[in-house]
């Protein structure tokens, strides 16, 4: 994996969410502005999602700090509880530990395990 770069696109299926993004600002190792685009002719994203991404040095530990703009009405319900259901994930890997959303419930929506 190489290091992002201003302009360079990537792909993503996030549980069967396709997602082409383009990164628009990158500030090794604080920051990064993403163009975030939802494909799909039924989930499209009806304009461009900018997710922001800073990381914060706190002592042991790294505070990130995601913040939305040009979400739809309908993004802005979706896209927070995506992101942190894939953040916990990443922080419980670090940790040596299983997510904590790891299970499915029967109507599609993450619970705790």
């Amino acid at each position: 994996m190489t290091a992002p770069r201003v302009g360079e696109t990537f792909h993503l299926d996030l549980d069967g969410t396709a997602i082409a993004g383009r990164y628009i600002e990158v500030e090794p190792p604080n920051r990064l502005l993403l163009r975030w685009d939802r494909q799909g002719t039924d989930t499209a994203s009806p304009t461009p999602i900018f997710i922001e991404i800073t990381l914060t040095p706190t002592g042991d530990r790294t505070n990130v700090r995601v913040q939305f703009s040009g979400l739809s009405a309908g993004d802005a319900a979706f896209y927070p509880q995506l992101w942190a259901r894939h953040l916990d994930r990443i922080a419980t890997s670090l940790a040596g530990a299983e997510p904590a959303h790891k299970r499915r419930s029967g109507n599609g929506a993450w619970r705790s395990g």
